[in-house]
C-alpha cells in the first residue's frame, strides 16, 4: 500500500473513530436527557396528583363539616330526619357508609346498622376535636370490605356532642387517583411514610412495601435515601429494579392526608425505548452524514442558535406585548446599577384602575391591544440607561433616573399618562384610563431590586382604590399599615371566638313621617382593651381573602339572634339590611347557608334585606342573576348598595332585578350646589320608582338634603342627620321609644 493510501486510511480510521466517539457520546447524552425529562414529567404528575388528592380530601371534609354544622348538630331536627339527610349525601357522593357516633362510640349508620367504633382511631381523634382521615380499615359489618373513613366532630353550643363519619370503598377511591400518562404505561398509587402501599389500581399490590421489595434488588444506599425522603415528607424520584420490573418512582407528599404520598411509577423501558429509537436513527444518520459533516455542523449550529433565542425570548420576555418580564428587568437593573453607578434610580410600578371594565365592555381583544399600546408608550419614554417591563395582567414597571425635583417626576408621569390616553379604541374614540402609580426612590444600589419593586408595588396599592389621587411615593408608614393588616388578618379567628365583632345598626327613616322603617347592620371590632376598630380598616382587607365569609356569616348570626329576640319578646320589628360579599355569593351552598341560619332562629326572610354592590356584576352576571332569582323565590329583598359609585351603574340596573336602590353618599355631596347634579339625582329617583324600586338615600347629613329628597319623591333616608350607627341594644330602645 502506498504512503498516500496509508494516509487516507489513517484519515478514514481517525474519522471513523471520531464519529464512533460522537455516536457513543450522543447516545449517552440522549439517554440522559430523555431520562431526566421523563423523571421531571413523572415528578410533575406526582406533584399535581398529590395536589388533586389534597383538594379532594379537603372537599370531602368540607362536605362532612357543612353537613355536621347544618343538620346533625341541630337538636331540634329529629334523628330520623338527620339520617335521611345524611343518606342523601351517601347517595350523592357514592359513599359506602355514613353515620353518626355518640360520645361512647356507638354508631348508627344511614343504612340501619348499629355497632361500636370506640376502638377506632378515627373516632378517638374526632371526639378530641380533630378532622380525621383513617388508614384503610375493614368494615365491621361484613368484615370484608376495605375502605377509608373520614370523621369530623359535631358541635352544639361549642361542645362536641357526637361524631359524623363517612366511608369510601377502596375500589372507589382508587378511581380518584386513576391518572393516565405516558400512553397509559404509567401507574399512580398511594403509599404511607414507611413505603407501604395504601391504594393501588392492582389490588394484590395493596399492603406491600416498596422499600421491602426494592432492598432485595437494589443498593441499600438508594433504598435508604428513598425511605429518608418519605420520612422527611420530601418530593423526589427513585429508580429501582423490582423483581423483573425496572421502574422509575416519583413521589410527592399529600398534605392533610395522614402521612400519605402520591407515587407515580413508569417502566424504565418506556423511557429507554425512546432513547433507543433516537440512538438507532443517529447511528444510521452518522454513517450517511459523514460525507456531509460540515453542512450538518452548520445546520446544528443555526438550529441551536434559533432555539436558544426562542428560549431566551420565552424566559425573559412577555409573549403578548414583547416587553421584558420581571426576570429580565431584574437582570438589566443590576447591569445598569453597575454601568451607571453614580446615578440614582426610581422604580415606577403602575397599573390601570378598573381594567376589568375595559375587558368587559370591549372584549379581551381590545384589552390586549391596550396593553400592547402601554408597552409601546414605555418603550418611547425610556431613555438610554432606563428600562421597563410588564409584570402582571395590566401591571408594568419603569426604572428611570431619579429627577432632581418632584415637579420633573410629575412631568414624566404626565407624559406617560398622555401617551397612554392617546390610544384609540377599536369602536372609535379614546379610552379614559386612570392609572395607579407607585414610586420608590432607590437610595442604595446594593438594595435588592425585587425589594425595591415590592415597595413601589405597596405604594401603588395604596392608591388603587383612591379616585382622588393616582400617585403615591413609598414610605415606612405604608409598610407599617401592611404589617398592621397582617396582624388583623391573623387575629380574626381569635376575635370571632371571643365575640369581638359587635352588631351595630344604623336606622333608616321614612322621609315623610320621620319614623324608623328599617336599619342597616354594620360591624364594629371592639378589642379586649376597649379600642374600637372601624370597618374601613379591616373589611377591605378581609374582602381580599375568605375571611370576609367567616365574619359576614358571624354577623348574620348576630342579626338573626337580635331579630329572634325582638319577635319572641313581642317587640317592634323592622327589616334590617346586611351586606353580602361577592367572594362567596356564587358558592352553590350560599342560598342554603343563608336560609339555614334564618331557620335556626325562626326569622322570616322578609326581615332580612341582602345588600350587594354594583361591582359584583362584573364577575359572572348570568350566575348572579340565578342567585338573585333563587333569593327572591325564598322571599328575600335585594338592595343595590352604593349606586352611582361605579362606572356602569345604569348597566347594572338594566341587568339586575333588585328591590331597593341605595344612592351612594357621594351623589348628595355637592348636589345642592349644582342644578345639573340635582337633575341627575332627581331623574335617578324617578327612574327607580318607575322600575318599582324603593329608594334609600345614604349619607343624609343636612335638612336641605332632606327637603330636596322629599321633593324628588325619595321614600327613605339614612345618615347622621337622623342617627349614627348604634349598638343593637340602643337600636332596640329607639324602636321602643317610637312605639310609646
Amino acid at each position: 500500500m502506498s504512503a498516500k493510501g496509508k494516509k487516507y486510511l489513517a484519515v478514514a480510521a481517525i474519522a471513523t473513530a471520531i464519529f464512533a466517539a460522537l455516536g457513543i457520546w450522543y447516545a449517552w447524552y440522549v439517554t440522559n436527557l430523555l431520562t431526566s425529562e421523563s423523571q421531571m414529567h413523572l415528578s410533575e404528575v406526582a406533584t399535581q396528583g398529590a395536589a388533586s388528592v389534597q383538594r379532594q380530601i379537603a372537599r370531602d371534609f368540607d362536605m362532612l363539616e357543612v353537613l355536621a354544622d347544618g343538620s346533625v348538630s341541630d337538636p331540634d331536627i329529629p334523628f330520623s330526619k338527620k339520617m335521611e339527610r345524611i343518606q342523601k349525601q351517601a347517595d350523592k357522593f357514592n359513599l359506602f357508609r355514613i353515620g353518626i357516633v355518640d360520645l361512647d362510640g356507638n354508631a348508627i349508620t344511614s343504612d340501619g346498622y348499629e355497632f361500636s367504633v370506640a376502638d377506632r382511631e378515627f373516632f378517638k381523634g374526632a371526639v378530641q376535636g380533630e378532622r380525621v382521615l383513617s388508614q384503610p380499615i375493614i368494615d365491621k359489618i361484613d368484615g370484608v370490605t376495605q375502605g377509608i373513613v373520614y370523621a369530623v366532630p359535631v358541635y352544639h353550643e361549642k361542645k362536641i356532642v357526637s361524631v359524623l363519619f363517612s366511608g369510601y370503598e377502596l375500589k372507589n377511591l382508587i378511581d380518584r387517583i386513576d391518572i393516565s400518562f405516558y400512553h397509559n404505561s404509567g401507574l399512580a398509587f398511594i403509599v404511607n411514610a414507611q413505603g407501604k402501599v395504601i391504594l393501588h389500581p392492582i389490588s394484590d399490590r395493596i399492603g406491600q412495601n416498596i422499600a421491602d421489595v426494592a432492598i432485595r434488588y437494589n443498593s441499600a444506599q438508594s433504598v435508604h435515601a428513598f425511605q429518608k425522603a418519605l420520612a422527611n415528607r420530601e418530593e423526589g424520584v427513585s429508580h429501582f429494579v423490582m423483581k423483573n420490573d425496572d421502574r422509575f418512582f416519583a413521589y410527592a407528599p399529600i398534605q392533610n392526608g395522614n402521612d400519605w404520598f402520591l407515587v407515580t411509577s413508569l417502566p424504565a423501558k418506556s423511557v429507554f425505548e425512546r432513547s433507543q429509537k433516537v440512538i438507532l436513527l443517529t447511528i444510521l444518520l452518522l454513517a450517511i452524514l459523514s460525507l456531509v459533516f460540515a453542512l450538518t455542523v452548520i445546520y446544528i449550529a443555526v438550529t441551536k442558535k434559533k432555539s436558544n433565542e426562542q428560549i431566551v425570548k420565552l424566559a425573559y420576555y412577555d409573549t403578548l406585548t414583547g416587553a421584558p418580564n420581571t426576570a429580565r428587568f431584574g437582570l438589566d437593573a443590576n447591569m445598569l446599577f453597575h454601568e451607571f453607578g453614580a446615578q440614582k434610580y426610581t422604580v415606577l410600578n403602575f397599573d390601570v384602575k378598573q381594567f376589568r371594565y375595559l375587558n368587559n365592555d370591549l372584549g379581551h381583544g381590545a384589552g390586549n391591544a391596550f396593553l400592547i399600546h402601554i408597552a409601546h408608550c414605555l418603550a418611547d419614554i425610556a431613555a438610554k440607561g432606563e428600562i421597563y417591563a410588564r409584570v402582571g395582567a395590566d401591571q408594568f414597571l419603569l426604572l428611570f433616573f431619579t429627577r432632581d425635583s418632584a415637579k420633573k417626576t410629575d412631568a414624566l408621569l404626565t407624559q406617560l399618562r398622555e401617551q397612554i390616553a392617546a390610544w384609540s379604541m377599536p369602536t372609535g374614540g379614546y379610552y379614559f384610563a386612570q392609572m395607579a402609580f407607585g414610586l420608590y426612590a432607590i437610595e442604595d444600589q446594593n438594595e435588592d431590586i425585587m425589594t425595591a419593586i415590592e415597595k413601589a408595588n405597596i405604594a401603588r396599592k395604596s392608591v388603587k382604590s383612591n379616585y382622588e389621587s393616582d400617585i403615591a411615593v413609598y414610605d415606612t408608614e405604608m409598610q407599617t399599615r401592611i404589617d398592621r393588616d397582617k396582624e388583623m388578618e391573623h387575629a380574626l379567628p381569635e376575635a370571632l371566638k371571643n365575640g369581638e365583632f359587635k352588631l351595630f345598626i344604623q336606622p333608616k327613616y321614612d322621609l315623610l313621617t320621620e319614623k324608623i322603617v328599617g336599619g342597616e347592620a354594620l360591624v364594629r371590632w371592639v378589642k379586649p382593651d376597649g379600642k374600637m376598630v372601624m370597618p374601613g380598616e379591616f373589611i377591605p382587607l378581609f374582602e381580599q381573602t375568605d375571611a370576609i365569609y367567616r365574619m359576614d356569616m358571624y354577623m348574620l348570626e348576630q342579626l338573626c339572634a337580635f331579630l329572634h329576640a325582638q319577635i319572641e319578646g313581642g317587640f317592634r320589628v323592622v327589616p334590617i339590611s346586611i351586606n353580602q360579599s361577592r367572594r362567596y355569593m356564587y358558592s352553590p351552598s350560599y342560598v342554603d347557608v343563608i336560609c339555614n341560619k334564618l331557620q335556626e332562629n325562626n326569622v322570616p326572610p322578609q326581615m332580612i334585606e341582602l345588600e350587594i354592590t354594583e361591582n359584583i356584576v362584573y364577575t359572572d352576571l348570568d350566575k348572579l342573576m340565578k342567585v338573585l332569582d333563587t333569593l327572591h323565590q325564598k322571599n328575600f329583598r335585594i338592595s343595590l348598595d352604593d349606586f352611582g359609585s361605579g362606572y356602569s351603574s345604569l348597566n347594572v340596573l338594566k341587568n339586575l332585578h333588585v328591590d331597593v336602590l341605595k344612592l351612594d353618599r357621594y351623589m348628595l355631596g355637592e348636589t345642592l350646589h349644582s342644578e345639573r347634579e340635582q337633575a341627575i339625582v332627581a331623574n335617578i329617583i324617578r327612574m327607580a320608582k318607575e322600575l318599582a324600586m324603593v329608594v334609600v338615600a345614604e349619607g343624609v347629613e343636612t335638612y336641605e338634603q332632606v327637603l330636596f329628597l322629599r321633593a324628588c319623591g325619595c321614600e327613605t333616608a339614612q345618615g347622621y342627620y337622623y342617627a349614627k350607627p348604634v349598638c343593637a341594644a340602643e337600636f332596640k330602645k329607639m324602636l321602643e321609644s317610637e312605639s310609646l
